[in-house]
């Protein structure tokens, strides 16, 4: 007769491990539909990860994106990132919100107070509740 010695499939229990994450966007109201692309480049090489909020400015739908302070946000097809976003092999794409409430204290982006004042009708920025 075959002896059971028990967890003979691998099975193990652990703890419960939990995660929190703290949104940066309170609210999104209306975004690019298709986004746009960033080509790597010797400022976006790479692995290297463009932070949320990073203002995006396109001629086009999906086209090619300009990002960071070359931003045009008074461009009909610009916003700001909604997630952080690496660089991929070749190039990247890039979700833009053009429309929502974000939490300004919450992101490493540079917006500038001119890229602000362009978007102030379309998104707002709050400052992070203290506990």
């Amino acid at each position: 007769m075959a002896k059971n010695y028990g967890n003979s499939h691998g099975i193990k229990e652990y703890p419960n491990v939990g995660v929190r994450t703290l949104n940066a966007w309170h609210r999104i109201t209306s975004r690019i539909p298709v986004g746009g692309v960033l080509a790597k480049s010797d400022e976006w090489p790479e692995g290297k990860v463009i932070p949320l909020g990073t203002p995006v400015s396109m001629t086009e739908i999906g086209g090619a994106a300009t990002v960071g302070a070359a931003a045009d946000l008074t461009l009909p097809y610009s916003g700001l990132l909604e997630h952080d976003t690496p660089m991929g092999p070749d190039c990247c794409t890039l979700d833009v919100i053009d429309g929502g409430e974000l939490l300004i204290d919450r992101i490493d982006a540079e917006i500038s107070d001119e890229q602000k004042e362009a978007v102030k009708f379309r998104i707002k920025f709050y400052p992070q509740i203290k506990d």
